[in-house]
């Protein structure tokens, strides 16, 4: 099998239906392709929207551990050569996981592909966030497409904050090669003034890294705590 679009959900039993939907509509032919949804142990009725889909789809019920915790369960139990995050509120759009595979069959020498994404405001405006400049700080934890062999030997997720930054990182140390799309193919819905858009939220996380990285790799590596929002 060539990807699994992992989604490691928790309590989105309103928005699941419509991200897993995205998944099941892509160009890549279904047989190449499978969505693995963890639920993290739900309180509503996440684990029932998803068990509600068939094939490619197939669910696994976990006790509550975390997110970092549920993308390793999942990672674990991933049957794709490649591995895509999708959150259960957000979307992939047609093309990404022919497109983004196509480009890692394509050179060996690819550790990662990367693309523009939509992200949805609060009023339902879709903006367009332009990643032709590789920022680490602008990537977010899905919709980039990862080598599976490669991402299970950098070592998963670590209970972090920040664990897209860190694993990144990790991953990069093995395979550094880059691949850019430039069309978005992931979108991405914002919540307000949720948890991310609080300056706390930023300077917590940062402190996280910086303990574990120290400043001076955390700037070599293009995270760089004065672009920090």
């Amino acid at each position: 099998m060539k990807v699994t679009v992992l989604v490691a959900a928790y309590n989105c039993e309103r928005t699941l239906a419509a991200s897993l939907e995205s998944a099941m509509a892509q160009s890549l032919p279904a047989p190449d392709f499978e969505v693995l949804v963890v639920d993290d142990g739900s309180t509503d009725g996440t684990g029932d929207v998803a068990r509600r889909f068939e094939a490619p789809v197939r669910v696994l019920s976990e006790p509550h551990r975390g997110l970092a915790g549920t993308c390793n369960r999942g990672l674990g139990e991933a049957a794709g050569d490649y591995v895509i995050r999708l959150d259960g509120d957000d979307r992939l759009e047609r093309d990404c996981l022919l497109l983004m595979s196509r480009a890692l069959d394509a050179n060996v020498e690819i550790g990662a592909v990367y693309s523009d994404r939509f992200e949805v405001l609060d009023d339902g405006r879709r903006e367009r966030v332009d990643m032709s400049a590789f920022d680490l700080l602008k990537t977010i934890a899905c919709g980039m497409m990862f080598r599976t062999a490669t991402a299970k030997a950098a070592g998963g997720y670590d209970d972090l904050l920040f664990e897209e930054y860190d694993f990144l990182i990790r991953y990069r140390q093995l395979a550094p090669g880059l691949h850019y799309i430039p069309v978005p193919l992931y979108t991405y819905v914002r919540h307000g003034a949720g948890m991310t858009d609080q300056p706390e939220y930023w300077q917590r996380g940062w402190r996280q890294l910086v303990e574990k990285w120290g400043v001076e790799h955390l700037r070599s590596v293009g995270c760089d705590e004065r672009r920090l929002p």
